[in-house]
């Protein structure tokens, strides 16, 4: 193995970059305004630069989306980038994680945050619906409210459609709960209900108010698959 060669200094700064000396030797690595380069950066590539006493140089790193994220993106409304154009209401780069938190904080509406890393974590709690997005969903567990597969985010229309129909069907169940106790209550009051068979029917109404949200829920899940699939 090689001589490990000792830092004298080093300084991080979040979201930027970090210099450190060793040897003498002034190491930078950042973004091209931390080391005060002009930059040439495209929209399909990301470039980490760096400068190593008076030579200076970056990392090229090429973007690649997901099939099918442009028309996932189409179909949101009211979308912002913390961190194409086409795409998004709003576009907000460099964003630490406490700006991307200072930004959740300051809208009043109920909205969603996506997002794909650990400096996401604050954002993605303040947010009305959190949704991390992961390669490896055994691996990862911010504080969110729920946490999707890469491979599926595609899918996030047909996910918040979904939970639109289920909300629904949650109304839809508590009125006919609401129901059972109106009629219950009224055969109670007129003296045609004895102890017995209220005992039988209570298990009953609620049997039937469960197995009515099952199976609703299961043919939105359903008519929405089948749905996605002829579209596809």
């Amino acid at each position: 193995m090689g001589k490990k060669l000792p830092i004298n200094e080093f300084k991080e700064e979040t979201g930027r970059g970090f210099k450190a000396e060793i040897q003498g030797t002034l190491i930078q690595v950042g973004s091209a305004e931390y080391l005060n380069i002009v930059s040439s950066d495209l929209h399909h590539e990301s470039r980490v630069y760096y400068t190593i006493g008076e030579k200076q140089g970056c990392f090229i790193i090429q973007s690649s989306y997901r099939k099918g994220i442009f028309e996932m993106l189409k179909s949101l409304k009211t979308i912002y980038l913390l961190t194409l154009s086409p795409y998004f209401d709003g576009l907000y780069f460099r964003q630490k994680p406490k700006d991307k938190l200072n930004f959740m904080k300051q809208h009043d509406q109920d909205h969603l945050m996506i997002g794909d890393g650990l400096n996401d974590a604050g954002a993605l709690k303040e947010a009305s619906v959190g949704i991390a997005i992961s390669e490896d969903i055994h691996q990862f567990s911010p504080a969110c409210d729920g946490i999707l597969s890469s491979e599926k985010v595609s899918k996030i229309p047909s996910i918040l459609d979904f939970s639109k129909r289920t909300i629904n069907i949650v109304f839809v169940a508590f009125g006919i709960s609401f129901l059972y106790n109106i009629v219950g209550l009224s055969f109670a009051m007129t003296g045609h209900l004895t102890p017995l068979i209220s005992a039988i029917l209570m298990p009953i109404s609620s049997v039937t108010v469960v197995g009515f949200v099952t199976a609703m829920v299961f043919m939105a899940n359903r008519r929405l698959t089948n749905q996605t699939t002829t579209e596809v």
